[in-house]
Order: C-alpha cells, then sequence, then structure tokens
C-alpha cells in the first residue's frame, strides 16, 4: 500500500526539484514555433503547480516542515512589488504572462520563488544538495557536449528559422549563445570546486570531466558577459580562501593545464574566433572609455541600449511599465536601427542588463529590494567562510551565484536559465542556514 506520508513529503519535492534544476534545462520540442522557451515554461508551470500541492498536502499531514529564514522578507517584499507592477500596467495580459518567445511575466516570477522556496526546503538535508548538485553537473554534461558538437559544425536536431543560419554557433538546448554562457557560468565554478575539494577517486574523476566540459561549452558559446561573470567569481572565492585554495595545488596543476589546452585547441579550430572575442571585449572597453559613437559590435550595440534605456527610468520610477514589457517602453528610430543593429526591422525587447530590465519594468523599489536579498544571502555566506562554519557546498553555490549575478550585468534572464539560478540561490539560502563547524570533504 502506498504510504501517503512518503508521497506527500520533501523526498518527493526534491526529485521535482531535480526535475527543474536537471530535467528542464535539456528540454527541447523542434515541432512548433518557439523549440525552447515555451516547453520549459509549461513544465515549469505544471511542476511548480504539483509542488504546492504537494506542500500543501504534506504540511497537512505533518510530513513536510513549512520554514523561513530572513531573507524571504525580502522575497516577498519584491514579489508584492511585482504584482503591483502587473496590476497597474497598462500591459496587464503581457505584464502576467510575459512576451512570446520570454515568458517571464508575474506569473514566471512567482514560479521563480516557489522554486526558491523548495529548494531552501531540500537544502535541510546535506545529502539531498548533493544528489541535486550533482544531477545539475550530469546534465550540465550532456548540454556541454551538444554544445561542442554544434561548435564544430554538427547538430543532430532540426532548426528552427532563426537559427538555421547559425553555423558553428553553440546554443545548445538553451536557444541562444549568450544563454548557455549565462548558464555555463552557475554550473562551471560549481563543478571546479566541487573538483578541488573532492577526496574520492571516482567522484574526482567524474567532477573532473564535468569541469573540462563545462569550461569547454562556456569558450564555445563565446558569450563574453559569461566569462566576465566567472572570471569575477574566481577572484572573489580566490581571495576569501586562498590559503585553503593553494593546498589543492596538485589539483589546481592539473585542472588548470587540462583548461589551457582546451582553450588553444578550441579557439584553433576556428582561426582563433575565441582569441578574437576576447580581443573584442578590450576592445569595446575602450570604446565606452573614449565614449565613441562608432557603431557596430554586440558590446556597443548594447551601450546603445542602455543609453536608451537610462531616458526612460524615470517614466515610471515606483512600479514601471509591467514585468517583461520592456519593449513596449523602449524607442528607437529607423536611422538609429540601421546604424546600430544595419536593419531597420530590428526591435529591442530586453534591456540587456537585468538591473535595468527590472528598474524599467517593475521600478526603482523592486530592483532596491532585490538587490537587498541579493546582498543579504551573499553576505551570510562570507561570514560563514569568515567564522569557518561553511562546507563545500557554501562554497561551489556562492561562487555560481555571484558568476550568475555578475554576468547578468550584461545580460538577460530566460525561462532556459533563471530556474536554475533561483533553485541554486535558495538551495544556497539553506546552506547558510545549516549549522556547520568543520569542512566537509565529499
Amino acid at each position: 500500500m502506498l504510504n501517503v506520508n512518503k508521497l506527500f513529503s520533501t523526498k518527493t519535492l526534491l526529485f521535482l526539484i531535480i526535475t527543474i534544476s536537471s530535467i528542464v534545462p535539456l528540454i527541447i520540442w523542434p515541432y512548433g514555433s518557439d523549440y525552447f522557451y515555451y516547453p520549459k515554461i509549461l513544465i515549469i508551470y505544471f511542476v511548480v503547480l504539483l509542488a504546492l500541492f504537494i506542500c500543501f498536502m504534506g504540511y497537512k499531514n505533518r510530513s513536510i516542515e513549512i520554514k523561513f529564514s530572513s531573507e524571504f522578507i525580502a522575497v516577498f517584499l519584491f514579489l508584492l512589488l511585482i504584482i503591483l507592477s502587473t496590476v497597474f500596467s497598462q500591459f496587464k495580459e503581457q505584464s502576467f504572462w510575459g512576451r512570446p518567445l520570454r515568458w517571464e511575466g508575474a506569473l514566471t516570477y512567482l514560479s521563480y520563488f516557489i522554486i526558491l522556496y523548495l529548494s531552501y526546503l531540500c537544502s535541510c538535508n546535506i545529502e539531498y544538495i548533493k544528489m541535486i548538485v550533482n544531477c545539475i553537473l550530469v546534465s550540465a554534461s550532456i548540454i556541454s557536449i551538444y554544445a561542442l558538437l554544434q561548435y564544430f559544425g554538427l547538430d543532430p536536431i532540426s532548426r528552427d528559422s532563426i537559427r538555421a543560419s547559425w553555423a558553428f554557433t553553440s546554443f545548445a538546448t538553451l536557444g541562444n549563445p549568450n544563454f548557455l554562457g549565462s548558464y555555463i557560468s552557475i554550473v562551471f565554478p560549481i563543478s571546479l570546486f566541487l573538483y578541488l575539494w573532492n577526496c574520492k577517486r571516482l567522484s574526482s574523476i567524474f567532477l573532473f570531466i564535468s569541469s573540462v566540459l563545462t569550461y569547454s561549452a562556456l569558450i564555445c558559446a563565446r558569450s563574453r558577459s559569461a566569462w566576465v561573470g566567472v572570471a569575477f567569481s574566481m577572484v572573489i572565492i580566490t581571495i576569501f580562501l586562498y590559503k585553503v585554495i593553494i593546498k589543492k595545488y596538485k589539483k589546481l596543476v592539473l585542472i588548470l593545464t587540462a583548461l589551457i589546452i582546451v582553450s588553444i585547441g578550441l579557439n584553433n579550430f576556428h582561426g582563433g574566433s575565441i582569441s578574437a572575442k576576447f580581443d573584442s571585449l578590450i576592445s569595446d572597453y575602450k570604446t565606452v572609455i573614449s565614449k565613441s559613437n562608432e557603431k557596430s559590435t554586440a558590446g556597443s550595440q548594447r551601450i546603445f541600449i542602455w543609453s536608451r534605456t537610462l531616458d526612460y527610468v524615470f517614466e515610471r520610477p515606483l512600479l514601471g511599465s509591467g514585468p517583461d514589457t520592456f519593449e513596449k517602453v523602449f524607442k528607437m528610430s529607423p536611422e538609429e536601427a540601421k546604424f546600430h543593429f544595419e536593419s531597420e526591422s530590428v526591435y529591442v525587447d530586453k534591456a540587456h542588463n537585468d538591473y535595468l530590465q527590472i528598474i524599467i519594468t517593475m521600478g526603482f523599489p523592486a530592483l532596491i529590494i532585490y538587490l537587498i536579498f541579493l546582498t543579504m544571502v551573499i553576505f551570510k555566506s562570507f561570514s560563514n567562510i569568515q567564522k569557518k562554519q561553511y562546507d563545500i557546498y557554501t562554497i561551489c553555490l556562492l561562487s555560481g551565484t555571484i558568476a550568475y549575478i555578475a554576468q547578468a550585468f550584461f545580460n538577460i534572464s530566460v525561462v532556459s536559465v533563471a530556474p536554475l539560478f533561483w533553485s541554486v540561490l535558495g538551495l544556497l539560502m539553506g546552506s547558510n542556514n545549516i549549522n556547520k563547524n568543520r569542512l566537509l570533504y565529499i
């Protein structure tokens, strides 16, 4: 006979979180007009609804303990502001559901917060965190292999009209090279730090392979925002833990050697395209510093979008225009579109800066609360590290979180990646609140 208490328990929630963080990123449905985003958001809605039912029944049967930490006050305020932004938006339907091909309306943000909370509940058990992280790394390794195949010009899955001409371009199951980059920016630091701390031979081999594969996908994506995010995260974590990391010098030398070889090999395959992309990062930086108005790299296009976006920040500063309604606000003339994007028919539906996006679509108070929330979580993590009350999962989850937050300054939130970020953030919150007094070697 089926044990009802087991069905409505955190073990069931664990399976659902694994589904969202590991299975959903793999989903691609090449039979409609939207291969990548709509199929993912439908599954997310279904899983979240099922999880809410399980939570309700589990709480009723006392098999699930409902708990909160102080950071959730900021989460609730953020959600309240999103709801108010939707209610008072001129574009209520789009604010609620999100724009087609994006689907990041109020309902999606509500789903993100539920994912955050469910992950937080599952983090009460360190073994649950381990299971979720391992599943994420397996999923990321599969996605990375697919990205490598695309980089070498092989793609077993038929492409839609938008991506049909993207030769030797890696986007895997995420839909865009930048989205692949933002996804890998979360996963690669997690894999790398787990590898450095791991003491078991078989686990170390798996984590070494996972680190090399995810790094390869990071390179293949050629997403400069992801490169910046990962580099920033690595520097910050190394500053705080250099005394511990230096003791792992043998593993560090091995993995760095492997990553250098991968970088050189992938760069040479396309005649230096990776190094050229890196050079463009420097040239775009010089363009910004010199305030040049010359057209056309992706970086200068972003700068144009940011500068134009700043013109709208005080139009609706309290509640914005409504979630996922950026294209309703952003305007440019055909001449500007032709100059900056080489096409008069281009339209911009995201600010290409997650924080500017929040200001325009949800208002200044929403951004302030969001930043306060992130600061609370990160500050608690570093506080635990300084007190030596942490384990390796605190470190790896923190590194992935910082990398994503940093790259979001140049990128956008999408349903292909954001659920993983909110899940990792929930696990980090739970990890911060587990009382630890020693490093955990896995």
